[in-house]
């Protein structure tokens, strides 16, 4: 059979079926690519195949067939069929149908431009959806977390100044000027988390201590502090909060805290037993932070 120019009416069936979502089954619709993928042969093979119908291979046209749900038969006549190479009664007989295939790919053009519009529709809509229940969530989660927190307490005020004097304290002159808190204690320091960032530092750690005659009573507390580190010496100030009975107590220390090695130096605090105005409640100590 010769190539002719005009085309058949399988060629337009088929492209009807292609542009049919509700036959094809997909969302957009579908070119010969995706038919010469089903059938097994090259988009230029079928192309040929359509203008030269008597290539068909019989496992190709049963294919063809089942896909367009009619008999084998009725491929074979619609292949053959070219539009202007039928009789002309015949071609009278079937313009009607004919014009209701083109009417039909029209139909399906718009039916498949206005889905695609509803579905980017109904995708706009599912997003907008999705984000207020993403903010709506995560507002609810503020509010929560809000509310979670405890209620802090309002800080009090005190404002004053001060006026004095003060004297180095040498290893002749302490005794005259000091009479140090009497109960010995020995401590102990673990897992102390020291971050130094710029000219500030920060501690955090276990610190456990016994009275020196009892050392079998050994007490515990989260040990706390922050201060500045500069040149190598840190000035902190420290709290001890003492588990499982809640008592603090507050210090300060100054240590020769190089980078590397050991951080030595001493610690000063005021014991909170028995306080009076006078100087016997101050404790002083040494310090030793291996790394």
């Amino acid at each position: 059979m010769e190539r002719s120019n005009n085309t058949s009416v399988l060629r337009l069936k088929i492209k009807a079926y292609l542009r049919d979502s509700d036959k094809t089954g997909k969302l957009q619709k579908q070119n010969i690519d995706w038919l010469a993928g089903k059938i097994g042969i090259g988009k230029s093979t079928l192309h040929d195949r359509l203008n030269f119908p008597k290539k068909f291979k019989s496992t190709e046209l049963e294919i063809i067939a089942e896909e367009l749900k009619v008999d084998v038969s009725t491929i074979v006549r619609w292949g053959n069929e070219l539009l202007d190479e039928r009789p002309t009664e015949q071609i009278k007989s079937s313009s009607g149908e004919i014009e209701q295939i083109r009417q039909k790919e029209k139909s399906l053009d718009s039916q498949f431009e206005l889905k695609k519009k509803l579905w980017s529709i109904e995708r706009s809509i599912i997003l907008l959806l999705s984000f207020c229940c993403l903010v709506l969530i995560s507002l609810v989660l503020s509010d929560k977390e809000k509310m979670d927190k405890p209620i802090a307490k309002p800080q009090s005020l005190y404002s004053a100044t001060y006026n004095g004097t003060g004297t180095d304290i040498t290893t002749q002159t302490m005794t005259s000027f000091l009479s140090f808190h009497d109960k010995n204690y020995t401590y102990k320091f673990e897992a102390l988390q020291t971050v130094i960032v710029g000219e500030d530092i920060k501690i955090e750690g276990i610190m456990y201590w016994s009275h020196v005659d009892t050392p079998e009573i050994i007490k515990q507390g989260k040990f706390t502090a922050k201060g500045l580190h500069m040149d190598g010496n840190s000035a902190i100030s420290y709290k001890v909060s003492e588990t499982p009975d809640n008592k603090v107590w507050v210090g300060s220390a100054m240590l020769r805290m190089p980078k590397g090695g050991t951080a030595k130096g001493f610690w000063m605090t005021i014991h909170g037993d028995n306080l009076t105005d006078s100087l016997d409640q101050f404790a002083m100590g040494t310090i030793e932070l291996p790394r």
